[in-house]
């Protein structure tokens, strides 16, 4: 017969700090699923009537911004279509990287005949980048991949010829773009990581007061401690285990508390007798 301890069980039973980072991944994957599912959908309409009023108003006099348009426009129903498949599970934030990057590639089409200066451009860009950051919960480093990428591709937009002053100003003003949202993302992630632990600590608490629900009832229920020192030891060592951490953090009453502190003793001397019984008979069963 083998016996389990309470101690072994308690340790199978305590959350695992790998196991917690495991499902707020998970957690995290789905509610960028389903905000990018969302957000896609809702730039759809906004989408449409921009390269509606774009041919209707300015014809085929800007043909860069309507390829640019049209090009948002399939990627937003693309990415919405993508994200509803079952593959897309595992691989929200690649997806996500994606859209951000192709939808400001497509945003400097548009900025390259829109009018205006650069400081209208940046402004822009940065609305982008910080939207993406509040939007979107990937983390820090995917942020800063994207903004970086969008960054430099914006260096890259052809324009009039700048001065060295003015030119120091836009590459400060893009670092800053990419230094805010970056910051951004790493608050807003460890809210959210700080959240969901409370609602896992929460959840650990409610299932512990379940099981000291359900201990209490056996040892209201029962006439024989005995029985109930062994049916508690081989079936419902984590009810002792929450039992013990009650007693430890002085939550339970004197009365409660005897009566835990006598059941782990009768426990022990359970655990005891069972064991010398076990080696008797082996002995024994060896002799002949």
């Amino acid at each position: 017969m083998t016996i389990t301890t309470g101690q072994t069980d308690g340790d199978r039973t305590a959350p695992k700090a790998s196991d917690t980072v495991e499902r707020f991944e998970d957690a995290r994957r789905v509610e960028a699923l389903m905000r990018l599912r969302q957000g896609t959908f809702l730039l759809l309409p906004p989408l449409t009537l921009a390269l509606a009023v774009n041919l209707r108003i300015f014809g085929d006099s800007l043909p860069i911004r309507a390829l640019a348009l049209i090009g948002m426009l399939g990627l937003a129903a693309g990415t919405h279509v993508v994200v509803g498949q079952r593959f897309a599970g595992r691989r929200a934030i690649p997806i996500a990287i994606a859209f951000v990057i192709g939808l400001g590639m497509l945003l400097l089409g548009v900025m390259f005949e829109l009018p205006g200066g650069r400081d209208v451009h940046v402004g822009t860009l940065s609305a982008l980048m910080m939207g993406a950051a509040i939007v979107i919960p990937w983390g820090v480093w995917p942020q800063l991949v994207v903004a970086a990428m969008l960054a430099l591709a914006y260096g890259f937009v052809p324009t009039e010829s700048m001065g060295v002053a003015h030119s120091v100003d836009l590459v400060m003003s893009l670092a800053d773009c990419v230094a805010l949202s970056t910051v951004g993302a790493y608050v807003l992630d460890r809210q959210r990581r700080q959240a969901f632990r409370e609602r896992e600590e929460a959840r650990r608490m409610t299932a512990q007061r379940e099981i000291l629900l359900d201990a209490s009832r056996q040892l209201n229920g029962s006439l024989d401690l005995e029985e109930t020192v062994a049916t508690i030891t081989f079936n419902r060592p984590d009810a002792l285990n929450a039992l013990s951490q009650q007693v430890t953090r002085d939550r339970i009453g004197s009365e409660e508390r005897e009566k835990v502190q006598q059941i782990r003793r009768r426990r022990a001397a359970f655990l005891f007798r069972t064991d010398r019984h076990r080696r008797i008979t082996t002995a024994q069963a060896g002799a002949l």
